[in-house]
């Protein structure tokens, strides 16, 4: 299974968000005839009402999760149309890597912050 995280960067900081109770990078089950970019433009429009330009990719981890072997593949957003709208169970936070320790982030997700 192939994940889709999508970075967006503004000011030098990210934009995590919490959804379900939990913190983490925005992030989307790849479709299986979906290319990488048009998947994170997806995401964006269906998570945050925006359209999104992506940047470049940034790189990819690879993980076991319950015997299934995740990829997660990570692309850098810094400009979009539109102002991000939330879900009323819905918080973002625009953070400096650094901050990350005060998040209970997924692990990949700061690796992914690492290579920032």
């Amino acid at each position: 299974m192939v994940i889709l995280v999508a970075v967006l960067k503004k000011d030098n900081k990210v934009l995590i968000a919490k959804k379900n109770g939990k913190w983490g990078l925005p992030g989307i089950k790849k479709y299986i005839m979906d290319e990488d970019i048009l998947g994170i433009q997806r995401l964006l429009m269906a998570e945050f009402g925006i359209e999104a330009s992506v940047d470049k990719y940034l790189g990819s981890a690879t993980f076991e999760y319950k015997g299934e072997v995740m990829i997660i593949k990570s692309y850098i957003i810094s400009s979009w149309l539109g102002t991000i709208l939330l879900d009323n169970d819905q918080e973002i936070a625009w953070i400096v890597k650094e901050d990350a320790r005060y998040y209970r982030l997924h692990p990949l997700d700061k690796e992914i912050l690492k290579l920032l």
